[in-house]
Parts: structure tokens; sequence; C-alpha cells
């Protein structure tokens, strides 16, 4: 298992899960390209 620590969601690409943080809890788990789709919509 590998951890990443990234501020920008596209510098983290090309991995199977993404855990996102706020404030130090988790509030949302998916994968790149839901994230986008998300982020898209706004």
């Amino acid at each position: 298992m590998t951890i990443i620590v990234a501020y920008r969601l596209s510098t983290i690409w090309d991995v199977d899960l993404i855990f996102v943080l706020h404030h130090g809890d988790v509030v949302e788990i998916s994968n790149h390209k839901d994230l986008l789709d998300k982020d898209e919509k706004g």
C-alpha cells in the first residue's frame, strides 16, 4: 500500500481510491474521474 498526500487532484490521477480530507476528517472516498465529474457539476 502506498499513501500519497497531494493538494491538487490533478497530481494523483493514476490511483485506485482517493480519500478526501477536510479538517482531518474523511469526507469522501472515490476515484479520480468521479471526483472530477462531481467538481464540474459544482
